[in-house]
């Protein structure tokens, strides 16, 4: 036996029964073999079946797990998934990624499969498509020790196939999942419909949605929940052309959700300064997929399905898209996002919301291009009528 592993023998047994049955897992709070962090660690895991993420996150920094790398695993792995399902997936990926670096070498597939399992879905959330590939590969070469890791790692494969486009091959997985749905967790159900959701929002097939939801209203725990509330007030909308009308108090951390909605509420109230305050809410939380003027990075979902439904009405009426009034910091920040030179007449009605119509709104854009270079000393070129970032000048 692997000596690391011999030491922690009783916990490592623990911790399969808590991923069979955790109803087993009480019997193990009980057992002496368990040092009082081991047992914490398995009323954490019961923590995060109950989505008690204040709690979790609140015991994690102080628990002392000593020297063995185990231990330690489990512990960075369940603080990495409760900062994921915080939708904080900056914060859970160096957690994990530590987690999995300490449990390989005990060489225990299963544990080890939760582990990448877990990477794989940072990553997804993260739109990181090097970093799912990878975890894919890694998942791809454990063995799959019974029927709940071998559907685990069919919705990875799902997952990683909706994202790079491949519908038809995600759509075949789909299938294969759908035929061992009698051997589903709960959770696994959940998940399971909830990737169906995406699949068909993708194909703008919402009856198929309303399918998944449907499903999902099965589990009366997950009805309550944010996730499902999310779902359920964008489907009603596209689908039926309901209002939106929601209560912050559902999504207590869930900020990227009630903010995706407070941007589609405000827009359908013709409301764009709110919809403005929102929107800068989420680029301060992902500024990698919402960038200045409403403009969206991310997979095609219901909330993209809903920001394009409102965006004719949004470009002719929003006027200036400048969130805080700051004309100089919106070019700058335009110009650093952007890989190519922007046009000038893009780049004007971008910062104005209007056309570039005459020489004036020419010399306009030129005298604010002028005070960027001064203030904040960079190198903006203009050639063949569009403007590039090129560098930060060397200070004296």
């Amino acid at each position: 036996m692997n000596k690391k592993k011999s030491k922690v023998i009783a916990f490592i047994e623990a911790l399969h029964a808590f991923h069979t049955d955790f109803r087993k897992t009480e019997k193990y709070l009980k057992d002496h073999r368990l040092t009082q962090v081991e047992k914490k660690i398995l009323e954490c895991w019961l923590m995060l079946r109950d989505r008690d993420l204040n709690e979790i996150l609140a015991i994690m920094p102080s628990l002392n797990v000593g020297y063995d790398d185990l231990v330690s695993s489990q512990r960075n792995l369940i603080w990495g998934m409760a900062y994921n399902n915080r939708n904080e997936y900056d914060k859970a990926l160096p957690l994990v990624q530590k987690a999995l670096a300490e449990i390989i070498p005990y060489e225990v597939p299963r544990l080890e499969f939760n582990v990448v399992n877990t990477l794989f879905i940072v990553y997804l959330n993260l739109k990181d498509e090097h970093g799912m590939r990878s975890s894919l590969d890694h998942i791809e070469k454990l063995p799959a020790v019974n029927v709940k890791q071998e559907i685990c790692l069919l919705q990875c494969q799902f997952s990683y196939n909706a994202f790079i486009g491949s519908m038809n091959e995600a759509g075949k997985i789909l299938d294969k999942i759908e035929d061992l749905s009698q051997e589903m967790s709960e959770i696994q159900v959940i998940a399971h419909q909830i990737n169906r959701y995406m699949f068909y929002a993708k194909l703008e097939d919402f009856n198929g949605c309303e399918s998944a939801l449907q499903n999902m209203k099965r589990s009366r725990k997950f009805q309550a929940s944010a996730n499902f509330i999310y779902m359920r007030t964008f489907l009603d909308h596209l689908h039926k052309n309901k209002p939106i009308y929601v209560y912050q108090r559902d999504f207590d951390g869930h900020p990227f959700l009630f903010y995706q909605i407070k941007v589609i509420q405000s827009f359908e109230a013709a409301d764009f300064k709110e919809a403005q305050k929102y929107w800068k809410l989420l680029m301060e939380l992902a500024p990698h997929t919402y960038k200045h003027n409403f403009e969206y990075f991310g997979d095609k979902c219901v909330f993209s399905l809903a920001l394009h439904k409102y965006r004719s009405k949004f470009e002719q009426n929003t006027g200036p898209l400048d969130v805080d009034g700051n004309k100089e910091e919106v070019l700058l920040t335009i110009l650093k996002n952007s890989k190519l030179p922007v046009r000038k007449d893009d780049l004007y009605k971008k910062i104005w919301g209007t056309e570039l119509l005459d020489k004036g709104d020419a010399v306009k854009l030129q005298k604010l291009v002028s005070r960027v270079r001064q203030k904040s000393g960079v190198e903006i070129q203009f050639k063949k009528e569009c403007y590039q970032l090129i560098a930060s000048k060397k200070s004296a």
